[in-house]
């Protein structure tokens, strides 16, 4: 893996990083998915005002950190990842805990060619429990926004990160509400991302079939089989 100046922390470096990790990888990553890294590159270079970037909902703890993630396993996913995002995919990011998931899908809403071509329009974070907590809680109380509204808020935003999907509850209900979500979504070709410590096959059975189709005809999946980096961290100290 290149080494790296440590306060490498901005948009551009971590994209000029992943780039030439990238092609470090003697041919594991395709051509495409590292025009797409390099894309995402210069697009960060022609813009850097902030208002192309907004995100909302995005955890403090990752936001905050400083230096971009490591090792061309973790860099190659992000190239899938980002030419998925870029053409409006339902993207899962799957595995064990502390392999930078959402850290990943933060530098996807950072990067993507397909959020930052929007001028002022943002990105929007949010765990599965929360999302679903929230709408059961609207439903119950009468008052200027209804279910749907926030249903079609969610189904706007550039792109959409549900965080923690192991989590919910997997009821009729919140099923029929997260395939509602998926298919406006998917008529847009806006992309989603679906984050998940689940192994592939367990996410896969807790998904509505609505869902599972949706991504068979424009999605893809990504397998997180490294290490947690914060046990690397631990040892490390």
């Amino acid at each position: 893996f290149p080494s790296h100046d440590k306060e490498a922390n901005s948009i551009n470096n971590f994209a000029e990083i992943a780039l030439k990790s990238i092609e470090a990888i003697n041919g594991t990553a395709t051509q495409e998915n590292v025009l797409n890294a390099e894309k995402a590159h210069l697009r960060a270079k022609e813009d850097q005002s902030s208002e192309t970037r907004k995100t909302k909902g995005w955890p403090e703890t990752i936001k905050s950190k400083k230096e971009p993630p490591y090792g061309n396993q973790w860099l190659e996913a992000y190239a899938r990842a980002l030419n998925l995002v870029n053409n409006g995919a339902i993207v899962a990011l799957y595995g064990g805990v502390g392999t930078g998931k959402t850290r990943m899908s933060y530098e996807l809403a950072l990067n993507s060619i397909a959020i930052n071509k929007y001028i002022k329009n943002e990105s929007f974070y949010i765990r599965a429990f929360i999302l679903f907590l929230s709408l059961r809680e609207q439903a119950k109380h009468q008052n200027s926004r209804s279910e749907l509204d926030i249903i079609n808020e969610i189904s706007s935003y550039k792109l959409l990160v549900i965080d923690e999907m192991q989590d919910r509850c997997e009821t009729q209900s919140e099923n029929k509400k997260l395939s509602t979500i998926i298919d406006m979504r998917f008529s847009k070709n806006l992309p989603t991302i679906l984050i998940s410590n689940q192994s592939r096959s367990d996410l896969f059975k807790s998904l509505p079939e609505q869902v599972i189709d949706r991504m068979r005809e424009n999605g893809g999946g990504v397998n997180f089989t490294w290490k947690s980096y914060r046990n690397n961290k631990q040892q490390n100290n």
